[in-house]
This record gives C-alpha cells, sequence and structure tokens, in this order.
C-alpha cells in the first residue's frame, strides 16, 4: 500500500504540485496526468525515494520512503540523447548535413503535430521532459 499525506513537492522555493491526501491499495492502478513541467515526473521520483525536495510524508507498506526500493522497469530512458545548450531546431537537425526547403517543411509539418512548432528556437535546457522525449522521437522519425 502506498500512503501519501501532505505532500508539496517544491521546485526553486515554489510548491508546484500539493496533495493532501491519497492512499493506493497494491494492485490498484492510478493515473496522473496534467500539462507539461507540473512535476509529473519529479512526482514519481519521490514515490521511488530519487527526489528529495518535498513536504509531507510518503509511506510504501508502512515505511518511509528513504528506503531503498527494489529497481523498477524504465520504459524511457532518464538520459536524453539530446545537447541541451542547442536549440530544438538544432537537435533536431543533427543528422543532416545541409536541410533542403522540403526536408524544412517536412520538420515544420511535424514539429506542429506534437507543439513543439513553437518552440524551435528554444534551447533544449528550458524543456520539459515530455517535450524532450518529444524531440528525440522526432529525429528518430526525420531520420
Amino acid at each position: 500500500m502506498l500512503r501519501i499525506e501532505h505532500f508539496a513537492l517544491k521546485v526553486e522555493k515554489s510548491r508546484l504540485m500539493v496533495i493532501d491526501a491519497i492512499q493506493i491499495v497494491n494492485g490498484q492502478k492510478v493515473l496522473f496526468f496534467g500539462d507539461n513541467k507540473m512535476g509529473k515526473t519529479l512526482f514519481l521520483e519521490a514515490i521511488h525515494g530519487r527526489h528529495s525536495q518535498y513536504a509531507g510524508t510518503i509511506e510504501y507498506k508502512g515505511k518511509s520512503s528513504y528506503f531503498k526500493k527494489k529497481d523498477c522497469s524504465i520504459l524511457l530512458e532518464n538520459i536524453s540523447q539530446v545537447i541541451p545548450t542547442e536549440t530544438v531546431w538544432k537537435n533536431v537537425i543533427i543528422p543532416f548535413p545541409k536541410v533542403s526547403k522540403q526536408q524544412k517543411i517536412k520538420i515544420f509539418e511535424i514539429l506542429k503535430l506534437v507543439n513543439l512548432d513553437s518552440k524551435f528556437g528554444i534551447k533544449v535546457e528550458k524543456l520539459s521532459f515530455s517535450e524532450i522525449k518529444m524531440l528525440e522521437l522526432v529525429r528518430a522519425v526525420i531520420q
């Protein structure tokens, strides 16, 4: 059983997510959803004991989250295959020595489909985890 009480996720002195109380029974499935940069990844890392900047208590089977838990399966690698100091556009065109006009049009169409078209000039380090993963998928599709 997982029990969370008075949880407040902190990022740079501001509260990102607040949960008064939640109890999840073994075998129960729970769906957490929200916009990008709302703290979903940090919340899951806090539950797993890998993020400690939060207030409140997290108990797993009656023990504090500071106890080491078994490693879990990772479906998406946490280490991103992007250059954080470069822009979204530069990261997308890495595999191409030169980008033609047709390729640019196709790339912008794909970026628009995944809502990254307005961020093509932004440095990757400013994107959320899910946006970075989407960028990696876009680059794979384009290749």
